[in-house]
């Protein structure tokens, strides 16, 4: 199991270059980071859905209409610069709950008593998949002094993955390697997820503020400042263990594991976005 952890890390760490690379110097001419946002959001959606109960799930058509829409408004937010780019995610949000209720509305019938349920959870799915995602392609649209080109996004999405991935990392070595032998082991959240101890907690921080500082200094984001790298660190790999708590949550509602099994060693694509997701508004809002 180990093994294919590190496999798999290795793999995602090297995707994660890929994307730095490919915003840095392909993007400006084919922005393909849109498009890779809007399929993990697709792929993560079908995990979510799959987890829901048959009788519980909102109308699946227009769940994904909605949600398969953040993509393209953050793309236009990306063409439009100058704009506020957050009012294009709300905007998205709104359209997608209208779309959530309308169509409720139209399939509504005199016995059905699952129309509040489904509603809810499809503005659940638009905020927690759509919405906060959406700041993940927000993080690409930041400017370099005013200017679009050259820009500091490369260097920020680089930033705000390697904190939150390397917080994981951080946790799990602490937990696995450290716990049981030098500092013992005290549960963080055992009903929420019992492999998470308040010893690999510090050692993610840890790695987070590591990274931050190292990513930030190289970068000169922000100037280089190192109360900012710690400040960021530490904010932004709060956020990503409370994303991950939350879909351990959601896991334990449904009584699952894992989202699915595409991703050996860490199951779904959502048990590896979770993180992410509630990260990318705390990243965006400290680097825009």
């Amino acid at each position: 199991m180990l093994r294919t952890r590190l496999w798999m890390g290795g793999l995602l760490i090297l995707l994660a270059l890929g994307l730095f690379f490919e915003e840095r110097y392909v993007s400006r001419h084919f922005p393909i980071f849109f498009f890779l946002v809007f399929i993990v959001q697709f792929l993560a959606g079908l995990e979510l859905f799959r987890m829901i109960p048959k009788a519980d799930q909102p109308r699946k058509l227009s769940t994904f209409l909605g949600l398969i829409l953040f993509s393209p408004v953050c793309f236009v937010a990306f063409i439009n610069y100058g704009s506020r780019p957050v009012d294009f995610a709300f905007f998205a949000l709104l359209i997608a709950g209208f779309i959530a209720l309308l169509t409720e509305l139209w399939y509504f019938r005199a016995e059905d008593r699952n129309f509040i349920p489904r509603v809810a959870l499809a503005l659940f799915f638009y905020f927690y998949l759509g919405f906060l995602g959406s700041f993940i392609e927000l993080l690409r649209i930041l400017p370099n002094e005013g200017k679009i080109y050259p820009s500091k996004s490369s260097w920020s999405l680089l930033l705000f993955i390697a904190v939150v991935k390397c917080n994981d990392i951080g946790a799990y070595f602490t937990g696995t390697l450290l716990c049981n032998r030098v500092l013992g082991r005290h549960l963080m959240a055992p009903m929420l997820s019992p492999k998470k101890t308040w010893e690999g907690f510090v050692g993610g921080m840890l790695s987070s503020i590591a990274v931050s500082i190292w990513i930030v200094q190289a970068s000169d984001l922000k100037q280089g400042s190192l109360l900012f790298a710690l400040e960021f660190g530490i904010t932004v790999g709060i956020a990503g263990v409370l994303g991950d708590l939350t879909e351990s949550m959601i896991k334990r509602e449904y009584h699952i594991k894992d989202a699915s099994k595409t991703i050996p060693g860490f199951g779904g694509i959502l048990d590896v976005i979770d993180s992410l997701l509630f990260a990318a508004p705390a990243a965006y809002f400290w680097l825009r």
